[in-house]
């Protein structure tokens, strides 16, 4: 063993015994040798340079960062600001066609002019039109994303990578059949505007995805933390509305001498399948509706029911895992014969599991759980106040680690 490592050896207050490990003549033993050396000493080289290098609060953070495959093209980076802006731009979108469009066809049947053609009030839905337009360029063209190769994460910002992902993901399907400009047909017959605008409302089953993205974005660009149930709330909140409308603007469209709050109460009692009948169908296709509407009613009204019933069902599950999981432990203990002081320690390490960690074991979340690159970065990220702030390290690494 050379000097530097029998140093560090007193310094650290390691035995010397270690001698007769490193002189071992064993195949497996030498092997184990060669292998710790080179990782303590790439240790030994990254903590010196962290604890005298210029920098050294930055670099164990900066070992975090994304990795970026670099491209002298403009590109949103996947932490920019702007894809919450442009998120909630989006959805603002899909809801204004989600609205205006059963309103405005209530409104063209009572009046009996389905059969017109375009007018000025069709210009905010043009707006959007060229939103979504502008949308699908920047998706296929600027918005950079991030993949894992190995583990490891890295922004993608070449623009055949990020054309080829959003030609192979479905959104871009959708998007491409929600901007295929039907109406253009309208001038030439010269009627049924509204009505080849209509697969633009294909873009309403892109709300959960929406939201989705803008959950994660929120989290990723500004930080700002939401879980599912507040996503389910907002979801159920939305779809509630829209049947709403246009369960309303069906009804309103029925019932000539019909006021608009009377046709969102029809809807509303309806729906919610209580039906107190003074608004009842007076002909053959009010009574269809009143069908179609209540039968859409009972199944939203079980699915709501279900969605909540089991979230509330998990959450009691979640709440009574800890102490099932206590339980077996303490009877597989007792069946042994475990110690007194040996089943009590156990039950300890239980305790401060679910008291002070929520339930997580950071070592079996970190060696099972992720894969070596991420658990070796997490790691270096946790351990980054210790390292950097620790005057001892600066005595121990400033000569090489050699023994092992």
């Amino acid at each position: 063993m050379d000097q530097n490592g029998m140093n560090f050896m007193s310094a650290a207050g390691m035995p010397s015994s270690c001698t007769t490990f490193r002189e071992s003549q064993d195949e497996g033993a030498l092997e184990t040798i060669e292998t710790n050396k080179l990782s303590m000493g790439r240790l030994s080289t990254m903590a010196s340079s962290i604890i005298h290098g210029k920098n050294k609060s930055n670099k164990l953070m900066n070992m975090m960062d994304d990795v970026e495959l670099t491209s002298k093209e403009f590109s949103i980076k996947p932490n920019s600001r702007i894809h919450v802006y442009w998120d909630i731009v989006s959805v603002l979108a899909i809801l204004y066609y989600a609205i205006d469009f059963p309103i405005r066809i209530a409104h063209y049947a009572r009046a009996n002019s389905l059969e017109s053609s375009y007018d000025t009030s069709f210009i905010i839905g043009y707006l959007f039109d060229l939103l979504f337009i502008g949308d699908m360029i920047l998706r296929s063209t600027v918005y950079a994303y991030t993949a894992h190769l190995n583990g490891k994460p890295v922004v993608i910002s070449d623009r055949t990578e990020i054309r080829r992902r959003y030609i192979q993901s479905g959104k871009f399907k959708i998007d491409l059949f929600a901007s295929i400009p039907f109406d253009v047909v309208s001038p030439v017959a010269g009627k049924f505007h509204l009505l080849f605008r209509l697969p633009k409302l294909i873009r309403v089953i892109q709300i959960p995805n929406a939201l989705s993205k803008l959950q994660e974005d929120l989290d990723v660009c500004m930080d700002v933390k939401t879980n599912e149930t507040q996503k389910s709330i907002v979801l159920m909140l939305i779809f509630s509305f829209l049947l709403i409308v246009w369960g309303s603007s069906g009804w309103n469209s029925l019932r000539q001498d019909e006021s608009g709050v009377l046709s969102v109460y029809w809807t509303i009692t309806t729906l919610s399948t209580v039906g107190y009948g003074d608004l009842t169908p007076s002909n053959f296709a009010e009574t269809c509706y009143a069908l179609f509407v209540g039968a859409v009613g009972a199944v939203f009204t079980a699915a709501v029911v279900a969605d909540v019933t089991s979230f509330f069902h998990d959450a009691e599950l979640s709440e009574k895992n800890y102490e099932h999981k206590l339980k077996c432990i303490k009877r597989f203990m007792d069946r042994h014969k475990v110690s007194h002081e040996s089943a009590q320690t156990v039950v300890d390490y239980f305790s401060y599991i679910e008291e002070e960690q929520d339930g997580l074991d950071e070592g079996i979340l970190l060696q099972h759980n992720l894969p070596d690159t991420l658990s070796t970065n997490l790691l270096v990220h946790i351990t980054h106040p210790m390292v950097s702030t620790n005057w001892k390290l600066d005595h121990y690494f400033t000569i090489p680690i050699y023994c092992i």
